[in-house]
């Protein structure tokens, strides 16, 4: 064991230096990288949504595939079909950029992968039968199967190595003679036809450049239009988000509406008289179908404390736990209750009096009776007793008692006071 410095029987000549330390802890954020995973789980999001699109389109595809061959339309040829395939390769491609800057890994990449190639055969088998379908009923225009010809490269993986590679020969071969490069040009710029394909902005990049087969008014026209292409594609990713954004809000701004609704209803609830139901502990069984009155709504434990009418016990209950009663309330327990007797002297029998918890008299007055011109004969019971003499007995809560007005309040008043209540 060390020697105590601190003690002085160990004191010696030596000196002992001290010195501060401090330990310091630095959290380094790389921003860069960051952002590189904020664009990765964007581009995830969208391959997520393109793949369910396209999903559903390859099952209605394959779920009446002979029936869509023999009356497959133009518009959905290159309308529905064709812009979701085109679509997610973009997606796909994005997000595969975007693994690469990362170093992140996604599952849906290879899925959406393994669709595409799935979408793309099955979409060469249904041109297919549509062409042969075709032939045999007319002869194929040249311009309708280049059309053809050129949506399948947009719907291959990269066809942006086919603009780079494409020669005139290969464009005659397909349908575009016998001005193949005036008919690509028109494809890209008209849209011939009625349905105009989908041409990306790296597209319009690519084919730029290609002075070999465009002309130089050519190539310039068609770098003006991929530059509109892009703004158009920043706009929809911009709209996109915002319109993501504001349905969030509309989801939360739609939770608490619901959940002031919800509290509304449940302050409302209190001052309510209400029957217990559904309770199934010991103490709580003895409290089923039993009145009582809510007196206050407790928010952190979403409990309602509520009072039976009858024992004046009270408990903390769910909601569940209680349906509002809206009937009548018979014999409810008054506390503190007074009673007070008196004798009154009358020739007719009594009127009942009936007084409510708060102590008000419920009965309508009456009219004053004309006073009887002679006085009645007594009357003797069987027990001796005058019955023209009779007892009549007055409930007045002790809480209201100090508060009667009127001829009959008066009345009861001077009762109490004369009572020693």
């Amino acid at each position: 064991m060390g020697t105590d410095i601190m003690n002085p029987n160990n004191a010696s000549g030596e000196s002992v230096a001290m010195k501060p330390s401090a330990l310091m802890m630095f959290d380094v954020v790389d921003r860069a990288q960051e952002k590189l995973v904020n664009h990765f789980e964007t581009a995830e999001g969208r391959c997520k949504q393109v793949y369910a699109e396209l999903s559903s389109v390859v099952h209605k595809l394959r779920s009446n595939s002979s029936a869509q061959n023999s009356s497959l339309s133009v518009l959905e040829r290159y309308g529905t079909y064709h812009n979701v395939l085109v679509r997610a390769r973009q997606k796909y491609n994005n997000l595969e950029m975007m693994m690469e800057q990362s170093g992140l890994k996604s599952d849906i990449y290879s899925r959406l992968g393994d669709l595409l190639h799935e979408s793309r055969q099955l979409f060469s088998e249904m041109q297919n039968s549509v062409n042969a379908i075709a032939r045999k009923k007319e002869n194929k225009c040249d311009a309708k199967r280049f059309k053809a010809y050129v949506a399948t490269v947009l719907e291959s993986n990269d066809p942006s190595t086919w603009m780079k590679n494409v020669s005139k020969a290969e464009l005659c071969r397909n349908g575009g003679s016998p001005d193949p490069i005036n008919r690509l040009y028109q494809l890209f710029i008209e849209g011939k036809g009625k349905y105009t394909l989908l041409f990306d902005s790296e597209m319009y990049k690519v084919a730029a450049v290609r002075d070999d087969l465009f002309s130089t008014k050519q190539c310039k026209e068609l770098a003006t239009r991929g530059e509109e292409v892009c703004l158009r594609e920043k706009e929809e990713e911009e709209e996109a988000i915002a319109a993501e954004e504001r349905k969030k809000k509309e989801e939360e701004a739609q939770a608490k509406m619901l959940k002031d609704i919800e509290m509304r209803h449940k302050w409302g609830m209190v001052g309510q008289n209400v029957t217990i139901k559904g309770l199934t502990s010991a103490r709580g069984e003895a409290m089923n179908n039993k009145l009582a009155r809510v007196h206050n709504y407790m928010i952190e434990k979403d409990r309602f404390e509520v009072e039976l009418l009858r024992t004046k016990e009270k408990a903390l209950l769910k909601v569940d736990n209680m349906v509002v009663y809206y009937g009548y309330i018979p014999d409810v327990h008054v506390p503190e209750q007074h009673i007070i007797e008196t004798t009154i002297e009358s020739s007719t029998a009594p009127t009942p009096t009936t007084t409510s918890t708060n102590g008000v008299d419920k009965t309508k007055p009456r009219k004053a009776e004309k006073a009887p011109q002679a006085a009645p004969t007594p009357t003797v019971s069987s027990n001796g007793t005058d019955t023209s003499t009779m007892s009549k007995t007055i409930y007045v809560a002790a809480s209201h008692s100090k508060r009667l007005t009127g001829k009959k309040g008066r009345k009861k008043k001077d009762l109490v006071d004369r009572s020693g209540a």
